[in-house]
């Protein structure tokens, strides 16, 4: 799942930054063969009309799957892998809940502003 170069980054130093920073970046954290499977789980491309299966969204130049839990076991063993339960475990101070989370396709034409500051 994680690359070997994401391994050698330690829980505190991904606190940290979030605690600092309010964000941790970290390109190629997954290896490609899991994103690669992840993405099929996900298929941007099947957009779901008159069914009640979960699907995925077109907004303008972006599509997202909303249920990404309900819908790709990858993302689910990703969001409760151990090193994200550690890291959570770690940053908040009371108890915390995993919840629903989003996987976006952004087209570069799209803009997308940065939530933080650099």
């Amino acid at each position: 799942m994680y690359t070997s170069a994401f391994q050698k980054i330690t829980t505190d130093e991904i606190v940290d930054s979030l605690q600092q920073k309010g964000f941790f970046v970290f390109e190629e954290a997954l290896t490609e063969q899991y994103i690669n499977e992840l993405l099929q789980e996900v298929n941007f491309d099947q957009v779901l009309i008159n069914t009640n299966d979960v699907g995925v969204v077109l907004a303008k130049n972006q599509r997202f799957l909303t249920h990404c839990l309900a819908k790709s076991k990858k993302a689910y063993d990703l969001i409760t892998s151990p090193q994200i339960l550690e890291i959570c475990k770690n940053y908040f101070q009371d108890r915390y809940v995993l919840i629903n989370h989003r996987i976006y396709q952004t087209q570069k034409i799209s803009h997308m502003p940065l939530a933080y500051g650099q």
